[in-house]
């Protein structure tokens, strides 16, 4: 039995993890549905055929693990989705967050909280996300799950060479801004003292949604130690876009120590 399976049997004796949605999240275009399959890409099949993808959340490893807990969790039963659109991704899959109607639990939650996934912001407000970045920091703490592994732990940018991430991967990085940079389209977060070999975040100024909760941010300037989790490429020392406020997380203002 691999050590993600026995982290499942563990949590699934202690049902303290159980969660329920926040009322700060709200979202839109609630409906009934039943889940009839999982799929070999963690996506929910209902019963009318329609695929549905776990929003904000991402599997890193262990989808085996995470595969069996939806399996035995969901299949058969009721749910209830919540922000589901009409629109589907190019994989024909809408995106929604899950409480399953029995219990009332939020499946997102319990994934992270188990250590079978990490927040992955894309749809919910930055306010809705808080809970699940909390219950991200609590498994990780435990190195429940995928957090027994240092292939997926915070890369702290000093050492983020191309070694150290997968080129067009997700990943989480931890740093100290070291100054802030401006063109007509972007912001740039820089981590070093060179841009062309450091690691740098960028956010685009015509994102509102996004460029407009940063500006808000009088903890996003240089000093302050910063997360940010994205697709990194592998230009110029290492590069991640952010298109969800929640992406960027303060962890030490600049006055405390690092």
């Amino acid at each position: 039995m691999s050590y993600l399976l026995v982290s499942v049997c563990i949590a699934l004796s202690d049902q303290a993890f159980a969660a329920k949605l926040p009322q700060v999240c709200h979202m839109d275009n609630e409906q009934e549905a039943e889940i009839v399959a999982i799929t070999d890409f963690l996506d929910l099949k209902l019963k009318q055929g329609t695929l549905v993808h776990l929003a904000d959340i991402d599997f890193p490893g262990g989808r085996k693990a995470a595969r069996q807990y939806l399996a035995n969790n969901l299949l058969g039963k009721t749910v209830t989705l919540r922000g589901a659109s009409d629109k589907t991704d190019r994989w024909r899959r809408k995106s929604a967050h899950v409480v399953v109607q029995a219990s009332g639990d939020w499946l997102q939650s319990d994934l992270i909280e188990l250590g079978l996934a990490r927040v992955r912001p894309q749809m919910a407000s930055k306010n809705c996300l808080d809970s699940l970045f909390q219950n991200e920091k609590r498994a990780r703490r435990a190195n429940k799950g995928i957090w027994q592994s240092d292939h997926f732990r915070r890369i702290a940018v000093e050492h983020a060479g191309s070694d150290r991430y997968v080129h067009n991967q997700y990943a989480v990085f931890v740093g100290k801004i070291v100054s802030v940079g401006e063109t007509e389209r972007w912001r740039y977060l820089n981590f070093g003292r060179n841009w062309k070999t450091d690691f740098t975040v960028r956010i685009n100024r015509r994102s509102k949604n996004v460029i407009g909760t940063i500006e808000k941010e009088a903890d996003m300037v240089p000093g302050n130690v910063v997360e940010v989790r994205g697709i990194v490429r592998n230009h110029d020392g290492g590069e991640v876009d952010v298109h969800h406020p929640a992406q960027l997380q303060i962890l030490k203002r600049r006055e405390a120590t690092w």
